[in-house]
Protein backbone atom coordinates (compact mmCIF):
# COMPACT_ATOMS: atom_id res chain seq x y z
CA UNK A 1 0.00 0.00 0.00
CA UNK A 2 1.46 3.33 -0.53
CA UNK A 3 1.98 5.07 2.14
CA UNK A 4 0.01 8.66 3.42
CA UNK A 5 1.34 11.64 5.02
CA UNK A 6 0.39 11.96 8.78
CA UNK A 7 -2.24 14.53 8.90
CA UNK A 8 -3.93 15.03 12.26
CA UNK A 9 -5.62 18.57 12.52
CA UNK A 10 -7.80 19.93 15.06
CA UNK A 11 -11.21 18.88 15.16
CA UNK A 12 -13.50 21.31 13.44
CA UNK A 13 -16.77 22.52 15.67
CA UNK A 14 -19.30 20.33 14.64
CA UNK A 15 -22.86 20.66 16.40
CA UNK A 16 -26.26 19.06 15.40
CA UNK A 17 -27.62 21.91 16.34
CA UNK A 18 -26.07 23.86 13.62
CA UNK A 19 -28.32 23.08 10.93
CA UNK A 20 -30.41 24.54 8.59
CA UNK A 21 -33.68 25.27 9.72
CA UNK A 22 -36.63 24.77 6.06
CA UNK A 23 -37.76 21.64 5.89
CA UNK A 24 -35.92 18.73 3.94
CA UNK A 25 -38.29 16.23 1.98
CA UNK A 26 -36.37 15.62 -0.75
CA UNK A 27 -33.01 16.84 -3.19
CA UNK A 28 -32.25 19.98 -3.15
CA UNK A 29 -34.22 20.41 -6.28
CA UNK A 30 -34.20 19.77 -10.12
CA UNK A 31 -30.95 20.97 -10.65
CA UNK A 32 -28.03 19.46 -9.32
CA UNK A 33 -25.66 21.20 -7.04
CA UNK A 34 -22.33 22.04 -8.73
CA UNK A 35 -19.21 20.14 -7.90
CA UNK A 36 -17.06 21.35 -5.33
CA UNK A 37 -13.22 21.54 -5.18
CA UNK A 38 -10.60 20.79 -2.70
CA UNK A 39 -11.86 23.92 -0.75
CA UNK A 40 -15.51 24.49 -1.74
CA UNK A 41 -17.69 24.35 1.13
CA UNK A 42 -15.18 24.92 3.90
CA UNK A 43 -14.80 22.91 7.55
CA UNK A 44 -16.85 25.57 10.08
CA UNK A 45 -13.41 25.66 11.26
CA UNK A 46 -12.00 28.01 8.34
CA UNK A 47 -14.79 30.35 9.04
CA UNK A 48 -13.85 33.44 11.56
CA UNK A 49 -15.95 34.66 14.51
CA UNK A 50 -17.91 38.01 13.71
CA UNK A 51 -19.02 40.66 16.38
CA UNK A 52 -21.87 42.07 14.84
CA UNK A 53 -21.47 45.47 17.46
CA UNK A 54 -24.63 46.47 19.67
CA UNK A 55 -28.04 45.51 19.20
CA UNK A 56 -29.32 48.34 18.07
CA UNK A 57 -28.21 47.21 14.37
CA UNK A 58 -28.90 43.82 14.99
CA UNK A 59 -32.66 44.60 16.26
CA UNK A 60 -33.82 45.83 12.78
CA UNK A 61 -33.30 42.28 11.46
CA UNK A 62 -35.85 39.27 10.93
CA UNK A 63 -35.62 35.90 12.18
CA UNK A 64 -34.39 34.37 9.42
CA UNK A 65 -35.95 30.45 9.48
CA UNK A 66 -32.75 29.27 7.55
CA UNK A 67 -30.66 29.78 10.19
CA UNK A 68 -29.26 28.32 13.61
CA UNK A 69 -28.66 30.17 16.44
CA UNK A 70 -29.40 33.91 17.65
CA UNK A 71 -28.31 36.00 20.82
CA UNK A 72 -30.50 38.23 22.37
CA UNK A 73 -29.82 41.35 24.77
CA UNK A 74 -27.33 44.07 24.64
CA UNK A 75 -23.87 42.96 22.52
CA UNK A 76 -24.53 40.23 19.54
CA UNK A 77 -22.55 38.43 18.31
CA UNK A 78 -22.76 35.95 14.93
CA UNK A 79 -21.13 32.42 15.56
CA UNK A 80 -19.14 31.18 12.55
CA UNK A 81 -21.50 30.81 9.50
CA UNK A 82 -25.04 31.07 11.31
CA UNK A 83 -27.21 33.60 9.85
CA UNK A 84 -29.91 34.09 13.09
CA UNK A 85 -29.82 38.02 13.61
CA UNK A 86 -30.80 38.91 16.90
CA UNK A 87 -33.84 39.68 18.73
CA UNK A 88 -34.23 42.83 21.03
CA UNK A 89 -34.67 43.17 24.49
CA UNK A 90 -36.76 40.27 26.54
CA UNK A 91 -36.87 40.48 30.01
CA UNK A 92 -37.68 37.57 31.86
CA UNK A 93 -38.52 33.77 30.81
CA UNK A 94 -41.97 34.30 30.45
CA UNK A 95 -41.42 37.59 28.33
CA UNK A 96 -39.45 35.12 26.22
CA UNK A 97 -42.06 32.53 26.09
CA UNK A 98 -44.59 35.44 24.77
CA UNK A 99 -42.08 36.33 22.29
CA UNK A 100 -41.73 32.65 20.85
CA UNK A 101 -45.37 32.56 20.61
CA UNK A 102 -45.60 35.44 18.83
CA UNK A 103 -43.04 33.52 17.06
CA UNK A 104 -45.51 31.18 15.96
CA UNK A 105 -43.78 28.64 18.10
CA UNK A 106 -45.29 26.01 21.23
CA UNK A 107 -43.09 26.41 24.50
CA UNK A 108 -43.29 24.09 26.40
CA UNK A 109 -41.43 25.67 29.30
CA UNK A 110 -40.98 28.50 30.26
CA UNK A 111 -39.03 29.44 33.54
CA UNK A 112 -35.09 30.06 33.86
CA UNK A 113 -33.94 26.55 32.49
CA UNK A 114 -33.53 26.15 28.88
CA UNK A 115 -36.71 26.48 26.99
CA UNK A 116 -37.77 23.74 24.22
CA UNK A 117 -40.71 24.29 21.58
CA UNK A 118 -41.54 22.48 17.94
CA UNK A 119 -42.52 24.88 15.11
CA UNK A 120 -44.56 24.12 12.22
CA UNK A 121 -42.25 23.30 9.49
CA UNK A 122 -42.24 26.54 7.31
CA UNK A 123 -41.91 26.65 3.83
CA UNK A 124 -38.71 27.18 2.15
CA UNK A 125 -37.60 30.82 1.98
CA UNK A 126 -40.10 31.95 4.84
CA UNK A 127 -38.92 34.20 7.17
CA UNK A 128 -40.55 34.92 10.62
CA UNK A 129 -40.21 38.91 11.97
CA UNK A 130 -38.55 38.91 14.97
CA UNK A 131 -40.60 40.06 18.19
CA UNK A 132 -39.40 42.83 20.47
CA UNK A 133 -40.34 44.04 23.56
CA UNK A 134 -38.74 47.64 23.48
CA UNK A 135 -37.55 49.15 26.47
CA UNK A 136 -37.82 46.23 28.57
CA UNK A 137 -34.65 45.42 31.28
CA UNK A 138 -32.61 42.43 30.65
CA UNK A 139 -31.10 42.29 34.09
CA UNK A 140 -27.66 41.03 32.98
CA UNK A 141 -29.21 37.91 31.25
CA UNK A 142 -28.39 36.97 27.80
CA UNK A 143 -30.48 34.54 25.13
CA UNK A 144 -29.85 32.63 22.99
CA UNK A 145 -31.82 30.65 19.96
CA UNK A 146 -30.69 27.85 18.48
CA UNK A 147 -33.19 26.14 15.90
CA UNK A 148 -32.21 22.45 15.37
CA UNK A 149 -33.95 20.02 12.00
CA UNK A 150 -34.58 16.75 13.53
CA UNK A 151 -36.23 13.63 12.36
CA UNK A 152 -38.56 12.96 15.01
CA UNK A 153 -38.95 9.45 16.76
CA UNK A 154 -41.10 6.83 15.97
CA UNK A 155 -40.46 5.90 12.09
CA UNK A 156 -40.35 2.03 12.10
CA UNK A 157 -38.56 2.50 8.44
CA UNK A 158 -36.14 5.06 7.81
CA UNK A 159 -34.46 5.93 5.03
CA UNK A 160 -30.20 6.60 5.93
CA UNK A 161 -27.73 6.11 3.30
CA UNK A 162 -25.30 3.78 4.81
CA UNK A 163 -21.89 4.83 2.22
CA UNK A 164 -19.36 2.30 2.15
CA UNK A 165 -15.35 3.01 1.55
CA UNK A 166 -12.85 1.02 1.42
CA UNK A 167 -9.09 2.43 0.57
CA UNK A 168 -8.62 6.33 0.77
CA UNK A 169 -5.29 6.65 -1.13
CA UNK A 170 -4.17 7.61 -5.24
CA UNK A 171 -6.08 4.40 -6.77
CA UNK A 172 -3.99 1.54 -8.25
CA UNK A 173 -3.63 1.25 -12.46
CA UNK A 174 -6.27 -1.12 -13.19
CA UNK A 175 -3.77 -3.17 -15.39
CA UNK A 176 -1.45 -3.72 -11.98
CA UNK A 177 -4.77 -3.92 -9.09
CA UNK A 178 -7.73 -3.98 -10.79
CA UNK A 179 -9.63 -5.32 -7.68
CA UNK A 180 -7.51 -2.27 -5.70
CA UNK A 181 -8.96 0.44 -8.05
CA UNK A 182 -12.66 -0.31 -7.82
CA UNK A 183 -11.72 -0.36 -3.99
CA UNK A 184 -9.84 3.07 -3.53
CA UNK A 185 -11.00 6.52 -3.47
CA UNK A 186 -8.45 8.91 -4.17
CA UNK A 187 -7.98 11.82 -0.92
CA UNK A 188 -8.87 14.57 -2.82
CA UNK A 189 -12.47 13.02 -4.01
CA UNK A 190 -12.88 11.85 -0.90
CA UNK A 191 -12.83 15.41 0.71
CA UNK A 192 -14.67 17.03 -1.86
CA UNK A 193 -17.46 14.66 -0.94
CA UNK A 194 -17.45 15.66 2.72
CA UNK A 195 -17.11 18.89 1.69
CA UNK A 196 -20.48 18.65 -0.15
CA UNK A 197 -22.28 16.72 2.36
CA UNK A 198 -21.12 19.09 5.19
CA UNK A 199 -22.26 22.17 2.72
CA UNK A 200 -25.39 20.33 1.80
CA UNK A 201 -26.73 20.28 5.52
CA UNK A 202 -26.06 16.37 6.31
CA UNK A 203 -25.18 15.41 8.98
CA UNK A 204 -22.95 11.86 9.58
CA UNK A 205 -24.57 9.62 12.75
CA UNK A 206 -22.78 6.10 13.40
CA UNK A 207 -24.88 2.91 14.19
CA UNK A 208 -25.25 3.28 17.87
CA UNK A 209 -27.36 6.52 16.89
CA UNK A 210 -29.48 4.70 14.53
CA UNK A 211 -29.59 1.68 17.27
CA UNK A 212 -30.83 4.71 19.61
CA UNK A 213 -33.22 5.80 17.23
CA UNK A 214 -35.09 2.64 16.59
CA UNK A 215 -35.29 2.46 20.75
CA UNK A 216 -37.09 5.60 21.08
CA UNK A 217 -34.13 7.57 22.68
CA UNK A 218 -33.01 9.94 20.87
CA UNK A 219 -33.87 11.95 16.98
CA UNK A 220 -32.06 11.63 14.36
CA UNK A 221 -30.49 14.53 12.70
CA UNK A 222 -31.89 15.83 9.31
CA UNK A 223 -30.24 14.66 6.16
CA UNK A 224 -28.74 11.95 8.12
CA UNK A 225 -25.68 9.68 6.74
CA UNK A 226 -24.11 6.76 7.52
CA UNK A 227 -20.37 6.77 6.76
CA UNK A 228 -18.66 3.50 6.97
CA UNK A 229 -14.52 2.04 5.87
CA UNK A 230 -14.11 -1.52 6.13
CA UNK A 231 -10.70 -3.18 6.47
CA UNK A 232 -8.96 -0.79 8.50
CA UNK A 233 -6.45 -0.08 5.87
CA UNK A 234 -3.37 2.42 7.21
CA UNK A 235 -4.56 5.63 5.26
CA UNK A 236 -8.32 4.85 7.25
CA UNK A 237 -5.95 6.47 10.28
CA UNK A 238 -3.51 8.76 7.81
CA UNK A 239 -5.87 10.12 5.23
CA UNK A 240 -9.42 9.35 5.88
CA UNK A 241 -9.76 10.35 9.98
CA UNK A 242 -7.82 13.60 9.78
CA UNK A 243 -10.44 14.50 6.84
CA UNK A 244 -13.37 13.40 8.99
CA UNK A 245 -12.28 15.54 11.68
CA UNK A 246 -11.54 18.35 10.00
CA UNK A 247 -15.49 18.44 9.21
CA UNK A 248 -16.55 17.04 12.43
CA UNK A 249 -17.95 13.74 10.99
CA UNK A 250 -18.40 10.53 12.69
CA UNK A 251 -17.85 7.25 11.01
CA UNK A 252 -18.02 3.55 11.31
CA UNK A 253 -14.68 1.42 10.93
CA UNK A 254 -15.25 -1.95 10.42
CA UNK A 255 -12.12 -3.49 11.61
CA UNK A 256 -10.56 -7.38 10.56
CA UNK A 257 -9.27 -7.79 14.10
CA UNK A 258 -6.42 -10.45 12.80
CA UNK A 259 -5.11 -7.49 10.80
CA UNK A 260 -4.25 -4.87 12.95
CA UNK A 261 -0.52 -3.91 13.82
CA UNK A 262 0.33 -5.38 10.49
CA UNK A 263 1.92 -3.42 7.36
CA UNK A 264 -0.55 -1.78 5.66
CA UNK A 265 -2.93 -1.53 8.17
CA UNK A 266 -3.87 0.54 11.29
CA UNK A 267 -2.06 -0.31 14.60
CA UNK A 268 -3.68 -0.71 18.15
CA UNK A 269 -2.93 2.99 19.03
CA UNK A 270 -4.49 3.94 16.47
CA UNK A 271 -7.50 2.33 16.74
CA UNK A 272 -7.79 3.48 20.34
CA UNK A 273 -7.41 7.14 19.10
CA UNK A 274 -10.15 6.97 16.57
CA UNK A 275 -12.44 5.18 18.57
CA UNK A 276 -11.87 8.06 21.76
CA UNK A 277 -12.56 10.67 18.82
CA UNK A 278 -15.65 9.39 18.30
CA UNK A 279 -15.51 6.62 15.55
CA UNK A 280 -17.23 3.62 16.23
CA UNK A 281 -15.35 0.65 16.13
CA UNK A 282 -17.22 -2.26 14.43
CA UNK A 283 -16.09 -6.34 13.45
CA UNK A 284 -15.34 -7.32 10.07
CA UNK A 285 -14.22 -10.78 11.25
CA UNK A 286 -10.65 -12.00 12.81
CA UNK A 287 -9.64 -13.06 8.52
CA UNK A 288 -11.85 -11.44 6.73
CA UNK A 289 -13.22 -15.13 5.85
CA UNK A 290 -15.71 -15.71 3.68
CA UNK A 291 -18.57 -16.84 5.98
CA UNK A 292 -20.79 -18.39 3.69
CA UNK A 293 -18.47 -21.00 2.46
CA UNK A 294 -16.98 -21.54 6.22
CA UNK A 295 -18.05 -24.44 8.68
CA UNK A 296 -20.20 -23.41 11.25
CA UNK A 297 -17.55 -23.45 13.87
CA UNK A 298 -15.22 -21.69 11.48
CA UNK A 299 -18.13 -19.38 11.44
CA UNK A 300 -18.74 -18.68 15.46
CA UNK A 301 -14.47 -18.58 16.23
CA UNK A 302 -14.49 -15.65 13.36
CA UNK A 303 -17.32 -13.76 14.89
CA UNK A 304 -16.70 -14.00 18.53
CA UNK A 305 -13.37 -14.03 19.12
CA UNK A 306 -13.00 -10.49 16.33
CA UNK A 307 -15.95 -9.08 18.68
CA UNK A 308 -14.11 -10.45 21.86
CA UNK A 309 -10.74 -8.67 20.82
CA UNK A 310 -11.76 -5.08 19.74
CA UNK A 311 -14.10 -5.05 22.88
CA UNK A 312 -11.05 -5.76 25.23
CA UNK A 313 -9.30 -3.62 23.52
CA UNK A 314 -11.72 0.12 23.29
CA UNK A 315 -13.07 -1.24 26.57
CA UNK A 316 -16.81 -1.19 25.21
CA UNK A 317 -19.13 -2.98 23.51
CA UNK A 318 -18.60 -4.08 19.73
CA UNK A 319 -21.86 -4.76 18.45
CA UNK A 320 -21.97 -3.84 14.85
CA UNK A 321 -20.23 -6.03 11.66
CA UNK A 322 -19.79 -6.08 8.43
CA UNK A 323 -19.85 -9.38 6.29
CA UNK A 324 -16.73 -9.65 4.57
CA UNK A 325 -17.14 -9.69 0.60
CA UNK A 326 -21.26 -9.32 1.60
CA UNK A 327 -21.11 -13.42 1.50
CA UNK A 328 -23.38 -14.92 4.33
CA UNK A 329 -26.34 -17.31 3.90
CA UNK A 330 -29.90 -17.48 6.80
CA UNK A 331 -27.24 -19.71 8.74
CA UNK A 332 -24.57 -16.63 8.84
CA UNK A 333 -27.13 -14.20 9.74
CA UNK A 334 -28.46 -16.38 12.84
CA UNK A 335 -24.85 -16.44 14.13
CA UNK A 336 -23.98 -13.05 13.79
CA UNK A 337 -26.95 -12.68 16.04
CA UNK A 338 -26.30 -15.20 18.22
CA UNK A 339 -23.16 -13.75 18.42
CA UNK A 340 -24.43 -10.59 20.30
CA UNK A 341 -23.76 -8.38 17.47
CA UNK A 342 -27.04 -5.89 17.36
CA UNK A 343 -26.97 -4.88 13.54
CA UNK A 344 -24.50 -6.11 10.55
CA UNK A 345 -24.27 -4.34 6.96
CA UNK A 346 -24.07 -5.92 3.79
CA UNK A 347 -22.08 -5.07 0.57
CA UNK A 348 -25.93 -4.88 -1.42
CA UNK A 349 -27.12 -1.45 -2.76
CA UNK A 350 -30.65 -1.58 -2.26
CA UNK A 351 -33.23 -1.27 -0.72
CA UNK A 352 -32.14 2.73 0.70
CA UNK A 353 -34.22 1.79 3.55
CA UNK A 354 -33.69 0.08 6.86
CA UNK A 355 -35.53 -1.63 10.08
CA UNK A 356 -35.16 -3.34 13.12
CA UNK A 357 -36.80 -6.04 10.87
CA UNK A 358 -34.13 -6.47 8.82
CA UNK A 359 -31.36 -5.26 10.62
CA UNK A 360 -28.60 -7.67 10.07
CA UNK A 361 -28.86 -7.32 6.00
CA UNK A 362 -28.55 -3.17 5.91
CA UNK A 363 -27.95 -2.40 2.62
CA UNK A 364 -24.97 0.23 1.70
CA UNK A 365 -23.83 2.45 -1.33
CA UNK A 366 -20.74 1.83 -2.43
CA UNK A 367 -18.53 4.76 -3.41
CA UNK A 368 -15.61 3.47 -5.85
CA UNK A 369 -14.25 7.09 -6.68
CA UNK A 370 -14.68 6.87 -10.36
CA UNK A 371 -18.52 7.96 -10.37
CA UNK A 372 -18.64 12.06 -11.00
CA UNK A 373 -20.13 13.92 -7.84
CA UNK A 374 -23.63 13.84 -9.71
CA UNK A 375 -23.86 10.59 -9.50
CA UNK A 376 -22.29 10.67 -5.97
CA UNK A 377 -25.55 12.70 -4.98
CA UNK A 378 -28.16 11.07 -6.69
CA UNK A 379 -27.31 7.93 -4.81
CA UNK A 380 -27.53 9.57 -1.63
CA UNK A 381 -31.53 9.14 -2.41
CA UNK A 382 -34.40 10.90 -1.03
CA UNK A 383 -33.60 12.40 2.63
CA UNK A 384 -36.31 11.77 5.29
CA UNK A 385 -38.77 14.28 6.09
CA UNK A 386 -37.44 16.67 9.46
CA UNK A 387 -39.12 18.75 11.81
CA UNK A 388 -37.78 22.39 13.31
CA UNK A 389 -36.97 22.46 16.92
CA UNK A 390 -36.37 26.38 18.66
CA UNK A 391 -34.15 25.40 21.94
CA UNK A 392 -34.01 29.06 24.16
CA UNK A 393 -31.36 29.14 26.52
CA UNK A 394 -30.70 31.74 29.18
CA UNK A 395 -27.30 32.96 30.30
CA UNK A 396 -26.97 35.25 33.08
CA UNK A 397 -28.00 35.96 36.84
CA UNK A 398 -31.41 33.96 37.89
CA UNK A 399 -34.21 36.04 37.85
CA UNK A 400 -35.67 37.50 40.94
CA UNK A 401 -39.27 36.11 41.03
CA UNK A 402 -40.08 38.87 43.49
CA UNK A 403 -38.41 41.60 41.15
CA UNK A 404 -41.36 42.71 38.77
CA UNK A 405 -39.60 43.01 34.88
CA UNK A 406 -38.46 46.55 34.07
CA UNK A 407 -38.25 47.61 38.06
Amino acid sequence: MEGQAHLRPQAAERQHDDVHAEVRTGPRGEKAPPELGRHAGEPRRHLPREDLGACDDCSRRRVDVNGDRCRLGPGCHHRNDLKLTAVKHVATGVGVAVALLLAGAYVLQADDSPLLAAIPPAPAGQQIAAPTLGGADTGGREYFIKRRDMVPVGAPVIRVPILMYHYIRTPPSTRADPLGFRLSVAPAVFEAQMDWLHANGYHPVNLNQVRAYFGGAQALPSRPVVITLDDGYQDLYTTAFPILEAHGFTAVAYIVSGFVGRSGYVSRDELLAMDRAGIEIGSHTVDHADLARTSPGRVTYELVESKRWLEQLVGHPVVDFAYPSGKFNPQTIDAVRRAGYGTAVTTAEYPLTHSLVDRYTWSRVRVGGSEPMPEFIANLGVSMPSITVVKLSIVGPPLDRGQQPGA
